[in-house]
């Protein structure tokens, strides 16, 4: 792979240096660099990545009388077909290279040419001097990038990347050059088109599943034929792992990269899957966020983009190609695009019929030059390294388009699974616990943070980067360009600065990797206010525990407009509610009402604790009096109650099965229990003349339970407790309020204090 430029028109002044200034802001996509031709009405040049015919490939090549030039950003697979083809019918080759093939195939077929490429990732200009005409085309699904303007003398200019075009002064707009295109005479035609719904397969799940399986290991022969050694980008999913295996395969020298801290997910399964098979490693701990956050600006302008999106997971794409790099690798495989054909995202779920599921894949394959293609390729060719993405051989994916969308996702036991067709296919390849990996954010995947709107991987770190005054300024400076919120206008800001506001085409930008429509915007806003009233409630007295889901799973509820959950324990340490529980449920209500004024969809749930209370030796005439005098006063509130105790039959699991395992625990168990004292000095209450380490240890199991029990049941709900943060671990392990029981700033909880009516 390489980056290229070119020039076409009778009015180009100072030809070869301009065409030099154009190479020289990409000389990072080769090692060959400022490889030039200058002809009368054109100039093309080229930064080579040298990977085919190493020494002898210079570009551009030509035909053998020198009337035809190319240059060429990318690989033609079956260069060695053509090759052998075109010498049959006489042309002369003066290289091994597939870039010569092209100028031959222009001879031979003219603009018919692109029907012999097969398993494309290129961008290519031809140059016919005796005609003078220039070709231009890009690969059918926008792999490779391609740019182009027109400047105020009509000359056409070609490039890898924006900024070689949008720093000329005689330029005002850059222009995408789109995926299945190609320019002949200054008209563009479109060549490939995506199949239409209605081309499903009609054929047997078992043999579609066979073709599907051929033509995957195809696609990976023809992209590690090279005595060049391959890496494989690895992160431990179905799509990456999958490339693994079969690059072994074929090549004889492979090897998986992975960054990501220790514990992070793909780290884990990364090291397990290549021990147990043998696979050599490569696994980096990636900076802190606060240190990639001062990559931003560097990411920007390597991206070309200011979507959020993009910046968050760039940043991680950046440093796995650095790692690549420094270790002398010169091609990687990547697993981009399955997520796009075989319908894995989540988003796919929400499909409520298989023309939408076509549609919406239809959409994100489209969008995929100006997302993860584009942010492949500029992190990776930032640092001279070619990737190349196996699920985006053009055969295979024209065939996996048309494979019906039941197979895409499927419902098994009431459970949607995403790219089951792929799972299916490799079920018997790869080990069960790759196959059945649930979709996880190449951030997050790392240990990082992930994609959410509010909460996001530099979201928290951007918002004190930009005032509300400079977000108001560019928000005005720039009306059309839907900067809508602070973490958008910041990475603007560095991509106006850059000159790429002249790519104009960018005002309109994908929806499948955009998290700044107009509904996000005001789900983002109504959040944030939601969020506020949170953190300067005077009922609450801490941070939160896991704040950053707490704000997706808010931001989750207004952009669904679903209900906000929150659920917490209420205990009995007396036989008669009094004040106490008044002034507690009257401070419940205060909460819920704050939040509904900005999201009217709330509902507060009291599990009420009469295992707590059996546990605590209170008899079962109290309890039963007790809670049922608290459910009168919950529904007066509008309040809803759930006994603790039927969620534990819901799970078939009562106390008996406590003091079993209690008898099985090994010591080691409660001399590192984390609140072990404050454990035994509650005990002291209820155990008295008793052993009081028993009661003690009865509780924390049996809270174990019920924080399992409640993460199943409310896993997107919002916990609130009136104790500290010491006793998270006893709680369940979601998105938790602190707040303030009975008395002003104490945590007095209203069923153990006793006030006058």
């Amino acid at each position: 792979m390489c980056g290229i430029g070119a020039i076409y028109g009778k009015k180009i002044k100072e030809k070869e240096f301009s065409i030099k200034r154009s190479l020289q802001l990409i000389e990072h996509r080769g090692y060959s660099l400022y490889e030039t031709k200058v002809l009368d009405n054109c100039v093309l040049g080229c930064n080579r990545l040298e990977i085919v015919d190493r020494p002898k490939a210079i570009q551009p090549q030509t035909n053998e009388d020198e009337s035809v030039f190319v240059v060429l950003n990318g690989e033609i697979f079956n260069y060695k077909e053509l090759r052998a083809k075109l010498s049959e019918k006489g042309h002369k080759f003066k290289t091994n290279s597939d870039t010569e093939v092209l100028v031959h195939l222009w001879e031979e077929y003219g603009e018919n040419m692109l029907k012999e490429l097969d398993s494309e990732m290129f961008t290519f200009f031809i140059y016919d001097k005796n005609k003078d005409t220039f070709f231009v085309a890009r690969d059918p699904y926008g792999i490779k990038p391609l740019y182009y303007a027109i400047d105020k003398f009509e000359n056409y200019h070609f490039a890898s990347e924006i900024k070689q075009l949008s720093q000329f002064k005689e330029i005002d707009e850059v222009f995408f050059f789109p995926q299945g295109h190609y320019m002949i005479n200054r008209k563009l035609k479109k060549y490939h088109n995506l199949p239409k719904p209605s081309e499903k397969l009609k054929k047997p799940l078992q043999e579609i599943i066979t073709n599907l399986r051929n033509l995957f290991d195809e696609a990976v022969k023809k992209r590690v034929d090279t005595d060049l050694p391959i890496g494989v980008f690895f992160s431990g999913g179905i799509d990456s792992t999958a490339i693994l295996k079969t690059a072994i395969k074929y090549h004889n020298d492979v090897t998986a990269i992975v960054v990501g801290h220790h514990h992070a997910p793909d780290v884990l399964i990364a090291k397990k899957y290549c021990e147990e098979n043998k696979i050599k490693l490569i696994h980096f701990n990636p900076p802190t966020e606060k240190e990639l956050f001062k990559l931003i600006p560097e990411i920007v302008n390597i991206t070309e983009s200011f979507e959020p999106n993009m910046i968050r997971q760039s940043a991680v794409s950046y440093y796995i190609s650095k790692i690549a790099r420094d270790k002398g690798f010169k091609i990687i495989l990547c697993g981009e695009g399955p997520d796009e054909v075989f319908a894995g995202y989540p988003e796919f779920k929400n499909c409520k019929s298989e023309l939408e599921i076509s549609k919406k894949i239809n959409d994100f394959i489209s969008n995929l030059p100006r997302t993860q293609f584009q942010r492949v390729d500029r992190t990776s060719m930032h640092f001279t390294l070619e990737v190349r993405v196996p699920f985006f051989d053009t055969k295979l994916v024209d065939y996996s388009i048309k494979i019906p969308s039941k197979y895409k996702i499927k419902t098994i036991e009431k459970e949607k699974v995403t790219k089951w067709i792929l799972r299916e296919a490799m079920k018997d390849r790869l080990p069960d616990y790759i196959v059945n990996r649930q979709k996880v954010v190449l951030s997050e995947g790392a240990g990082f943070k992930g994609n959410q709107l509010i909460g996001g991987l530099f979201f928290d770190l951007v918002k004190g980067n930009i005032s509300n005054e400079e977000f108001r300024k560019i928000k005005k400076d720039y009306p059309d360009w839907n900067i809508n919120n602070k973490e958008v206008a910041y990475y603007f800001k560095i991509y106006a600065k850059n000159l790429f506001v002249k790519a104009k085409f960018n005002k309109d930008r994908p929806l499948v990797n955009a998290i700044d429509s107009i509904k996000d915007e005001k789900s983002e806003f109504l959040t944030e206010k939601i969020l506020d009233s949170i953190h300067t409630n005077k009922l609450f007295k801490d941070s939160p525990y896991k704040e950053d889901e707490l704000k997706t799973n808010i931001l989750d509820s207004v952009k669904n407009n679903t209900i906000i959950q929150i659920v917490g324990y209420w205990g009995i340490e007396k036989e008669q509610p009094d004040r106490a529980e008044i002034i507690v449920l009257d401070s419940l209500k205060q909460i819920e009402e704050k939040i509904k004024e900005h999201h009217k969809k709330v509902e507060i749930i009291l599990i009420l604790t009469d295992i707590h209370g059996s546990l605590n030796l209170i008899d079962n005439k109290t309890i039963k009096n007790y809670f049922s005098k608290i459910k009168v006063l919950a529904k007066n509130y509008e309040f809803k109650t759930l006994f603790l105790s039927d969620l534990w039959k819901k799970n078939k699991w009562d106390l008996s099965m406590v003091e079993s395992e209690l008898k099985e625990k090994p010591k080691i168990w409660w001399q590192h229990f984390p609140i072990k004292k404050q454990l035994l000095e509650s005990a002291k209450k209820h155990h008295k003349g008793r052993d009081i380490e028993i009661g003690a240890k009865k509780y924390a199991l049996t809270s174990k339970y019920d924080s399992e029990f409640v993460e199943k049941e409310f896993s997107k709900s919002i916990f609130f407790t009136y104790n500290s943060k010491s006793w998270q671990k006893t709680l369940p392990n979601i998105p938790t309020i602190y707040l303030y029981g009975v008395g002003k700033n104490k945590s007095l909880k209203p069923w153990h204090l006793k006030m006058e009516k």
